[in-house]
């Protein structure tokens, strides 16, 4: 069984902090021209063979688990 997420957009007082956090968390990058309104995250080589599970907390302190592959 596989999950794949296509995307998820929120809601963030600061996209652009928001999408580094992210990107920091995933090993990836943030799109060019990101801002406080607008900022995405790349997406990763599917051909990498990376996975990895790991807990992180969110800017706010909120605690997740994340798996990613």
């Amino acid at each position: 069984m596989s999950s794949t997420v296509f995307g998820v957009s929120y809601d963030v007082a600061d996209a652009k902090v928001a999408a580094s956090f992210w990107a920091a968390a995933l090993s990836r990058s943030v799109g060019d021209g990101a801002d406080a309104s607008s900022a995405v995250v790349e997406p990763a080589d599917p051909a990498s063979g990376h996975a990895h599970w790991v807990t992180l907390a969110d800017p706010e302190g909120n605690e997740f688990d994340l798996i990613e592959g």
